[in-house]
């Protein structure tokens, strides 16, 4: 059965990979409800095996280690499986590489970032009329000092930016808000960390 049913024909998911496994059996069955994915929040081997599975049908034993590569040829290397992803699934909005300790390289339309995003029955996330030009902007991380568990790091990263939708931020501000999500949780080894409420205070 495709996990990505028809019960979901009219709603719009973000997708975050937890697993290479799961995504060679998601990606290589039907994918025709795969215009659901609306959000994609990979890391670098996750978008790699992703691109790979849709470009040549399964992952290659030949793929690119993203720790031999520069800021400048990672970011490239993105865009480019970036925007095969664009190709493959339609319905796509913007996809957020997570690069750990450098941040995350969003991948998406050129003028989403500096806007507010409108969810709801008016959302203009229903609408597919046009391509619009696809971009990717690379958004470090703070140092921490000290790292203690990253697991939950990706949830704190994913809820806190739809917290900064829903508040009325922009993109920019709403992903910003969530590497600050992420930058608490691994820092304790509580994956949603107690003191979450502190980066609301400071932001408002």
């Amino acid at each position: 059965m495709n996990p990505l049913s028809s019960s979901i024909e009219f709603k719009k998911i973000w997708f975050e990979p937890t697993d290479l496994n799961l995504i060679d059996k998601l990606f290589q069955i039907n994918g025709e409800n795969f215009d659901a994915i609306k959000f994609l929040s990979p890391n670098f081997n996750e978008l790699q095996a992703i691109y790979e599975i849709l470009t040549s049908g399964h992952r290659k034993d030949s793929s690119i280690s993203r720790d031999k590569l520069s800021s400048a040829e990672l970011i490239e290397v993105v865009n480019e499986y970036g925007s095969e992803l664009f190709r493959h699934l339609s319905g796509l909005h913007s996809i957020i590489v997570t690069v750990d300790k450098h941040g995350i390289i969003y991948v998406g339309p050129d003028d989403a970032l500096d806007s507010k995003m409108v969810l709801g029955p008016c959302s203009n996330l229903f609408n597919n009329n046009e391509k619009v030009p696809i971009k990717s902007v690379h958004m470090m991380q703070e140092n921490v000092a000290n790292v203690v568990n990253v697991s939950g790091a990706g949830d704190c990263l994913v809820g806190a930016t739809v917290y900064g939708w829903l508040n009325q931020m922009t993109y920019r501000d709403s992903l910003r808000f969530g590497l600050k999500a992420a930058r608490l949780s691994v820092g304790t080894f509580e994956t949603v960390p107690k003191n979450l409420h502190t980066i609301i205070s400071k932001t408002y």
